[in-house]
């Protein structure tokens, strides 16, 4: 009986199911950024971020599925896009500026884990990190400069952190370089 323990506890971390990672995500046309393809690590499945309501081009309603998970992107108020939320699998993600009217930095919480989301130089959005001893690495950049069509991901975010957070900095991350208007 010992040895089927210790076989257990040798295969436990084997057996646990490893959260998503985030690899990239695409504007799925050259000319528009309200539907996007998120690539994973699973090389056979794709999923999607697009905006709810397209045909009228209303910017704060979103809705998002990757791998079975899904969730929506929404302002916190109707009139005011420093201030969103992410709902996914139970979770409420709040998402503002840390510092009034500068958005090249952001507080991403779900009140158990808070993390600032930033970009790498203050005047470009090509480049969003987090670092923490605490959490892991997320980055998000331009696959070209000055293009924001196309993006890669580097997510060695921990168990901690999840999807829907990580869903929040990659929505901050494009939402807040894109062309508007």
């Amino acid at each position: 009986m010992k040895i089927f323990h210790v076989f257990a506890l040798l295969l436990l971390p084997l057996l646990s199911f490893s959260q998503e990672v985030l690899m990239g995500i695409s504007a799925r046309y050259d000319d528009s950024f309200t539907q996007w393809t998120i690539y994973t690590d699973d090389e056979d499945s794709e999923g999607e971020l697009e905006i709810r309501w397209s045909t009228q081009n209303d910017l704060t309603k979103w809705d998002f599925d990757v791998n079975g998970i899904s969730g929506r992107i929404e302002t916190r108020w109707r009139d005011n896009l420093s201030e969103w939320q992410v709902f996914s699998d139970g979770d409420i993600v709040s998402m503002r500026p840390r510092w009034p009217r500068d958005f090249s930095e952001w507080r991403v919480t779900d009140n158990k884990t808070t993390l600032y989301f930033k970009t790498r130089y203050s005047n470009n959005g090509d480049e969003w990190i987090i670092s923490t001893e605490e959490h892991g690495w997320f980055t998000i950049y331009t696959e070209y400069s000055r293009d924001p069509r196309d993006w890669i991901i580097v997510d060695e975010m921990n168990e901690k952190v999840s999807m829907s957070m990580k869903m929040a900095m990659t929505f901050l991350a494009i939402f807040n370089t894109i062309p508007r208007g």
